[in-house]
């Protein structure tokens, strides 16, 4: 980019964020909107006109049309922003509309007007949102003045105060990834093993055995030593070091029964686990809760160091980890078995929709935080929000081949 182009930019960015500066002063006048709106048509009349003129430039009815949309749709913009700066701080209201009109428009051009999409455009994007995903975690940690956002972004590039939120888990998929492609690659010989260990899973309390044993195997030893609440972290993805080998267990289990062949397997329709889903379902409700109370038990006596503690808890959770596990899937074996267009779409776009709805829950809940709408209601909203914005964010996404064999 020419330096002059660049120096336009930040000169752009710089206006307007100065802008929204006045504009938050201003909040109390009703007439800030129509003054700046009135000042903007003074200054581009005769730019435009001159330019209509010279062009010989004869539009019909349809480019009127879209300009008198556009026109009622920045007026309600405007009037929106000055309504988000009555309630709430610029710190807050600036970020969330400079990060979302990127994404709305990105979403519309691609899903409304069919605009090719390239893969910088969809960094471009990401690069924008992702840095707004964490906001609203550290203004709520930081409610006493301290939630600027320099001193966000100065916290964001410290490597140790990254606030990870669902990355965790996103980098934790990423290295099992990374290791069972490797594993396909130098040693498949390790996958066929697994294949033929997870042969015959329909022979449902046979598998649940070997799961919960494996499972022991890699869990007990790890929270006896770390205990249940020790992280570790690289960059913006954190573990808990107990359960690096349980999900990994599980990924590699799941890789396992797919290899052998679903339609032999537990997951088959009409397998074993599937006819007996409600009992899985009332196993899982019931080992969930004694587990949840020893824990529960476990913190209130201040045991949690004790290694007999962690071992029982441990044990409870195993347990509760793999009946939920057998529960969800005999519900879904059972009753998701019907072609769909809705739940298809949803099962094409749900790893995009995994990586793309944190931002969308943030700030949902942080928007409804102060609001005093029954508990319930505000979680029914964050859920229809994140779901909706999401699944139509990752079908834009996917239009683009590269990101689509990716998600």
């Amino acid at each position: 980019m020419p330096l002059a182009a660049l120096l336009a930019v930040l000169l752009a960015a710089l206006t307007h964020a100065s802008w929204n500066l006045v504009a938050k002063s201003a909040v109390r006048s009703v007439h800030f909107v129509w003054l700046y709106s009135m000042a903007s048509l003074m200054l581009w009349t005769g730019p435009v006109t001159w330019v209509v003129m010279h062009a010989h430039w004869h539009p019909g009815p349809l480019p009127w049309l879209a300009l008198g949309a556009t026109a009622l749709l920045h007026l309600a913009y405007s009037l929106a922003l000055q309504a988000g700066y009555r309630a709430a701080d610029l710190s807050l209201v600036y970020p969330i509309a400079r990060g979302t009109g990127p994404l709305l428009s990105f979403a519309g051009a691609a899903l409304l007007l069919g605009e090719p999409i390239g893969l910088i455009s969809v960094v471009g994007v990401l690069l924008v949102v992702s840095g707004i995903a964490y906001y609203p975690s550290y203004l709520q940690s930081h409610p006493a003045g301290g939630g600027s956002l320099a001193n966000y972004f100065a916290t964001w590039q410290t490597p140790l105060q990254w606030m990870s939120g669902a990355a965790w888990f996103i980098g934790a998929l990423l290295l099992y990834d990374c290791v069972l492609s490797a594993v396909q690659a130098f040693a498949p010989g390790i996958l066929d093993w697994i294949s033929k260990l997870c042969a015959g899973s329909n022979d449902t309390l046979r598998f649940y055995a070997l799961v919960v044993g494996l499972s022991a195997i890699a869990y007990l030893p790890m929270v006896v030593i770390f205990g249940a609440y020790d992280w570790f972290n690289l960059g913006p993805f954190w573990i808990q070091k107990c359960r690096v080998l349980l999900y990994g267990l599980y990924f590699f289990l799941g890789a396992g029964v797919g290899g052998a062949g679903l339609s032999t397997s537990l997951a088959a329709p009409g397998s074993n686990l599937a006819k007996r889903w409600y009992a899985w379902a009332i196993a899982a409700i019931l080992v969930f809760l004694v587990a949840g109370n020893l824990q529960l038990l476990s913190l209130n006596h201040h045991t949690y160091d004790d290694p007999l503690w962690r071992l029982i808890v441990g044990v409870g959770w195993i347990l509760s980890c793999a009946t939920s596990a057998f529960a969800l899937l005999a519900i879904f074996v059972r009753f998701a078995n019907t072609p769909n267009r809705v739940f298809e779409s949803l099962s094409t776009n749900s790893y995009g929709m995994y990586l793309t709805h944190y931002a969308m829950v943030t700030w949902t809940q942080y928007a409804l935080l102060a609001s005093s709408i029954p508990p319930l209601t505000k979680a029914l909203a964050v859920i229809a929000v994140a779901a909706a914005g999401s699944w139509l964010l990752t079908m834009a996404l996917r239009w683009i081949p590269a990101v689509a064999r990716i998600i």
